[in-house]
C-alpha cells in the first residue's frame, strides 16, 4: 500500500490535506498559502532524487574537505605500505 501525497504543488485547491477546511476561512488560505511556499521552495531548491540536485555551498565545502582528507590518507597510507614517510605541509 503506497502513500498518497498529502499536498499537490501544481493544484493545491486539491491536496487531500485541504479535505477538512471550508474554503471561505483564512486558516484555508493560510494552508494554500504554505503549499504554493513548498512548491516556490522545491522549484528553487530540487529534491535529491532527480538528476538536477546540487548540493547547498555547506554541503559543497563539506564533500570538498572530505575529497582532499581521503587524498591525504591514501598518501598516508600508501607510505606506511612502503615503510615511507608522509610529512603534512606546512
Amino acid at each position: 500500500m503506497s502513500a498518497r501525497p498529502r499536498g499537490a504543488f501544481e493544484r493545491p485547491e486539491l491536496s487531500s490535506c485541504l479535505a477538512g477546511l471550508d474554503r471561505a476561512t483564512a486558516e484555508y488560505a493560510e494552508a494554500v498559502g504554505i503549499i504554493l511556499a513548498g512548491a516556490e521552495l522545491l522549484a528553487r531548491q530540487p529534491r535529491g532524487d532527480g538528476g538536477e540536485m546540487q548540493a547547498c555551498a555547506v554541503d559543497q565545502r563539506r564533500e570538498e574537505k572530505y575529497v582532499s582528507r581521503q587524498a591525504i590518507e591514501r598518501r598516508n597510507r600508501a607510505a606506511i605500505r612502503s615503510g615511507g614517510k608522509a610529512y603534512d605541509a606546512p
